[in-house]
């Protein structure tokens, strides 16, 4: 029936099919297809046109009757095939009609279409004449020619160089890799030009000026050497201008006058409710901010932040602090800066508590309990902040999953993700390592600890460059509790394994050995054994020397590895010094004796079992992908 189904979606023969061997002794079925060759000039303007419907903007907008949506209004489309215009053309629809946008080779006059052509122009100011264009090569030369830099790259070179430059001496520019996309991605034809901000906005705090700058005028910002901010700005211009500037800056500043008006407003509005009436005035409105319908408001997420905290006192030395911290550190979000720009939460929130006096450990955690909100972002390393941090993606992970809002494929939209492997930085690029922090654990069940582990396998992976199987085998043998332990652990085993090459060769042993135990049961353990079968103890005329010497070798092991159960690294190098022994022991053994009155198969079969016992002290090698 599976060979039927085959073939009839296949829509071929039994005769058309061959057989292959997959190199593991598998036999496939398989069927060539052929399809008729298609013209690239009949293939590449159907791919266009899908991929101008496919095409996903963050905001999109659809202008006149079309049902085309596009981030600005699309113009031309430049599309020519070994200097010959593709044909047809990309019909904008009509959303008034219910008529799709899409690909078309015929058309009336009512449709709007934008046909493909080998036109096009240059800088709307500097050179807007039309311009035909053949080849590749020449649409690089023509739009160079005609102040357009096609090459978003040497745009962002242009402005980088430019604007240094044009710094004052001694002050560097902080061209932000976000921001510097986005401007050379507005401007085709950058033209850095230099600002000043108002004196007066200086005593705002730097983020809000920074953030204010970015956000709203896209200005990069000016710092010295000490890495405060200065007041200077960045701006970048789309055309020359034959006052060097002069009108564009000036125009550029009293924009800015106003933004960051409006921006020391808010701050002087907080600052002062914070001094006069305490950080406490900012907790009551968010009695009223859901932080989500199934969780509460944004007040009783730190209410439950509490309870977590009590497991964090021993990390902490009794620091009473926390209590504090915990109670402020999402206070900002009422403010009126936050509400403004919400990507500057807890770092207001510092500036907050340090306008009311708080200890500066308090109000460096409320800024870093975010932290890390990136894979490359720094990690916090001050206790209090690591801490802070934890509990914060304690309670997200533990309250999403609680609640059934759990990431799915590509679905994540509470980042939980992110927060677990942050939870997971913020315990190994610190090296936190303590009886007490396993205490953690009673707040993750195990769909929790198995998203955990995933991700921990992904971040170890990935930041580390540590091999997925090794990964796997170590944490199918050890408790996942101690996670610096466990990376310690995994590299250890990844370096061993490059280094000896009897790790590598006792792994093809020890799978022998595994093959085995899973077609034969052993009912009995090696230990059983000794007294009548080792060498010491006679008795021992029907064991072969390899097996002898494979008995004495594994005993000699576990005396060893108990003697230093601590030592890691040395329970793997004792273990994989079983190989020739192992090598020995299968070279000159036969476990399914024809006639075995003295139980030599069930002896066999506990050496085997021990050595898989011992060697899952360290890892399942199984897992291993045999080099």
């Amino acid at each position: 029936q599976a060979l039927d189904g085959f073939l009839r979606s296949a829509g071929v023969t039994a005769d058309a099919l061959e057989q292959r061997d997959d190199g593991k002794g598998n036999l496939y079925y398989y069927a060539t297809l052929r399809t008729p060759e298609t013209p690239l000039s009949a293939v590449l303007p159907v791919v266009i046109s899908e991929i101008l419907l496919e095409f996903a903007w963050a905001k999109s907008m659809r202008w006149g009757t079309g049902a085309f949506r596009w981030v600005r209004p699309l113009q031309n489309i430049l599309a020519v095939l070994n200097g010959v215009p593709l044909a047809g053309g990309f019909d904008l629809g009509n959303h008034l009609e219910n008529y799709p946008a899409g690909y078309v080779t015929e058309w009336h006059s009512g449709q709007t279409v934008l046909v493909f052509n080998n036109k096009t122009v240059g800088h709307r100011v500097h050179a807007p004449e039309e311009r035909t264009i053949n080849t590749p090569q020449e649409y690089l030369s023509a739009m160079r020619n005609a102040s357009v830099e096609p090459c978003v790259e040497a745009r962002k070179k242009k402005i980088i160089e430019h604007a240094t430059l044009l710094a004052p001496k001694g002050l560097t520019i902080d061209f932000n890799e976000k921001l510097l996309e986005e401007v050379a991605g507005l401007n085709e034809h950058p033209v850095p030009l230099l600002g000043q901000i108002d004196a007066k906005f200086m005593t705002v705090p730097p983020e809000i000026l920074t953030t204010s700058m970015a956000s709203h005028q896209r200005y990069f910002a000016c710092y010295d050497a000490a890495g405060t901010l200065q007041p200077y700005f960045i701006a970048v211009a789309n055309q020359d201008s034959s006052d060097a500037g002069l009108a564009i800056i000036a125009g550029n500043e009293k924009v800015l006058r106003a933004r960051l008006f409006d921006a020391a407003f808010f701050w002087e509005n907080d600052k002062k409710q914070a001094v006069e009436h305490g950080l406490e005035s900012f907790l009551e409105p968010l009695k009223n901010v859901v932080f989500h319908q199934g969780l509460g408001t944004v007040y009783d997420t730190t209410r439950a932040m509490q309870g977590i905290a009590t497991n964090f006192r021993e990390y902490l030395g009794g620091d009473a602090a926390l209590e504090t911290w915990i109670q402020f550190c999402k206070a900002d979000l009422s403010s009126g800066v936050v509400g403004e720009f919400p990507e500057l939460q807890g770092i207001i929130g510092a500036h907050l508590a340090r306008a009311v006096k708080l200890p500066e450990h308090i109000a460096l955690a409320i800024t870093e309990h975010y932290q890390p909100i990136g894979e490359n972002t720094d990690v916090p390393t001050a206790n209090s902040s690591v801490a802070c941090a934890l509990i914060d993606k304690i309670y997200k992970l533990h309250a999403f999953f609680s609640i059934g809002e759990r990431p799915t494929g590509s679905r994540d939209p509470y980042a939980l993700r992110r927060a677990a492997i942050g939870f997971i930085r913020l315990i190994v690029e610190n090296k936190i390592s303590s009886p007490y922090f396993f205490r953690i654990s009673d707040f993750f069940d195990g769909d929790v600890s198995s998203f955990l582990k995933e991700r921990f396998i992904v971040y170890l992976r990935d930041k580390h460059a540590l091999r997925q199987d090794i990964i796997r085998s170590v944490l199918a043998a050890q408790p996942f509790e101690d996670l610096t332990d466990l990376t310690e652990k995994i590299v250890q085993v990844q370096e061993f394994l490059k280094k000896d090459q009897h790790a590598t060769a006792f792994i093809a042993g020890y799978n022998r050995a595994l093959g085995i135990l899973k077609q034969n049961l052993a009912p009995y353990s090696m230990d059983d054994f000794l007294r009548y079968f080792l060498p010491e103890e006679g008795n021992n005329t029907y064991f072969y020397p390899s097996e002898r010497a494979l008995a004495t070798a594994i005993r000699q092991a576990e005396e060893c590895i108990a003697r230093d159960k601590s030592n890691y690294l040395n329970a793997f190098v004792v273990i994989s010094s079983l190989r020739p022994f192992i090598d020995a022991f299968f070279e000159e053994v036969y476990i399914n004796e024809e006639e075995d009155p003295y139980l030599l198969k069930e002896v066999r079969l506990a050496m085997l079992a021990k050595i898989r016992a011992l060697a899952l002290e360290v890892a399942d090698f199984s897992l291993i992908d045999e080099a």
